[in-house]
């Protein structure tokens, strides 16, 4: 049998359960956590993925007929979960509450929900799930622009905004595609992405504007590795006006051109910004409470222990400074891995000097972002370093996009949980760096160079 045709089976195993998704809790007995039988759906359907990345990554063929087949099972997963209601999360009804708060021409960082100039808004449907109603939104100007565009257009429902956020994540594995096309890596890789369950569940059915980030982060690598670096600064800065940390990655994309790429991050953020800024400091919204209330400190690995002796103020402060130490630390070493290569281009000792790794560059940086996060680590805050999984595998990541089903059994995160998120994550990211230490004297191997178009 041929790729196409395993694929097929391990997608037709796959299917059914998807399809069932939320719908199944009332044949079960009740279980003791909100989400139902959610951790049971992920670990099922973790199984057959696994199966399928060992079967593309045992050099199958990347043929028409098995691309195809990867691709419809990616759409058909996803599908039957848009009809369903949120229950991972409620940010989705929050975002329908902002979209509408706009179509009454009201700035939506002026007054928080529960407030009684809004009371004219509120329903059964929406305005009743909402999270935090006593705090204004928390999302950046971007994110309003989009739930502004599609209440302009109707996509005032979970299903019709979780549409839109099929097609954005419909953008970004045909540039995924193009991304392995350039790097001559086997197109069949977009698997490991496109199947996994953490993505499918948090785009398709919880509705997290990270399909969005997504779309327009994996589209800022694909200029930047043409060296379209304007290109890539804008759409890396509309993704940091939906979510404020792809803004890490300009370290990384840069590059000797640190006037004109900051001109245009900010032309793009103040344009975003600007339609909202009669707000004044409001624009701010719930972010400053976030980052300083113990409240929401929640689901962190080693992080955690830095709360035993300081205050979740100072604490955040040191895990901040860190993320930015690593991302200074890769902006400088890439800035002189440039300037020699293209110096050696100048003396004829390559007509073609290669830059530093984008992919590379980015996963280190992503990741230890990752394993720093401050105050939370949400599952679906992984689902940009799962994109670069498809270049880099990590076999680490891969564990915790698992066991990160586990956060939503109850709230705060369980002492068990985290050990069983976080003890396996480090031993087997510490094997990975350990394997890469012993096949590379240029430590990490992930800061090699290469040329786009070329073998990795």
């Amino acid at each position: 049998m041929g790729t196409a045709g395993k694929l097929a089976i391990l997608g037709g195993i796959s299917l059914p359960i998807y399809c069932v998704s939320f719908r199944w809790d009332s044949l079960l007995p009740s279980p003791p956590w909100a989400p139902g039988w959610y951790q049971v759906e992920v670990f099922l359907l973790f199984i057959p993925y696994c199966l399928a990345l060992r079967l593309i990554w045992r050099r199958a063929e990347p043929t028409p007929s098995a691309l195809t087949v990867l691709l419809a099972f990616a759409l058909l997963f996803r599908l039957p979960l848009l009809a369903t209601e949120p229950r991972l999360s409620t940010d989705l009804y929050r975002y329908l509450w902002d979209g509408r708060v706009q179509m009454a021409g009201i700035n939506p960082y002026r007054y928080p929900p529960e407030d009684e100039a809004l009371r004219f808004l509120r329903d059964d449907t929406v305005y009743q799930r909402i999270n935090r109603k006593e705090f204004p939104t928390i999302y950046p100007a971007g994110a309003q622009l989009i739930f502004g565009a599609a209440a302009a257009v109707g996509l005032t429902t979970p299903a019709r905004f979780k549409a839109l956020l099929l097609l954005a994540d419909c953008g970004a594995i045909l540039l995924l595609l193009r991304l392995l096309d350039g790097y001559q890596l086997n197109r069949l890789r977009v698997l490991l992405y496109t199947w996994n369950p953490l993505v499918v569940y948090e785009t398709a059915q919880a509705g997290h504007l990270e399909a969005i980030v997504v779309l327009c982060v994996v589209a800022a690598f694909l200029a930047a590795a043409k060296q379209r670096v304007n290109l890539a600064f804008m759409s890396l800065a509309f993704a940091t006006s939906v979510k404020l940390y792809p803004a890490l990655l300009a370290a990384v994309f840069v590059r000797r051109r640190v006037g004109r790429c900051g001109l245009i991050f900010a032309a793009v953020l103040l344009c975003a910004y600007t339609p909202y800024l009669a707000g004044g400091a409001k624009i701010l919204g719930f972010l400053p409470r976030y980052f300083s209330d113990p409240d929401e400190i929640t689901n962190l690995g080693l992080p955690s222990l830095l709360f035993a002796v300081l205050s979740p103020v100072y604490a955040g402060w040191i895990l901040r400074l860190g993320v930015v130490g690593v991302a200074g630390w890769i902006f400088f070493r890439s800035d002189s891995t440039w300037m020699k290569s293209e110096a050696a281009g100048n003396r004829g000792a390559s007509p073609n000097p290669p830059f530093p790794s984008l992919v590379g560059n980015a996963y280190l940086l992503v990741s230890v972002h990752t394993l720093l996060l401050y105050p939370a680590l949400h599952p679906w805050y992984l689902l940009w370093l799962i994109a670069l999984l498809c270049m880099l595998p990590s076999p680490g990541w891969l564990y915790f996009s698992c066991a990160s089903a586990l956060v939503y059994i109850t709230w705060p995160t369980p002492s068990w949980v985290l050990w069983l998120e976080y003890a396996p994550l480090y031993v087997l990211l510490g094997v990975e760096m350990m394997r890469r230490w012993r096949t590379s004297r240029d430590f990490p191997a992930l800061l090699k160079t290469e040329r786009f178009g070329t073998s990795d």
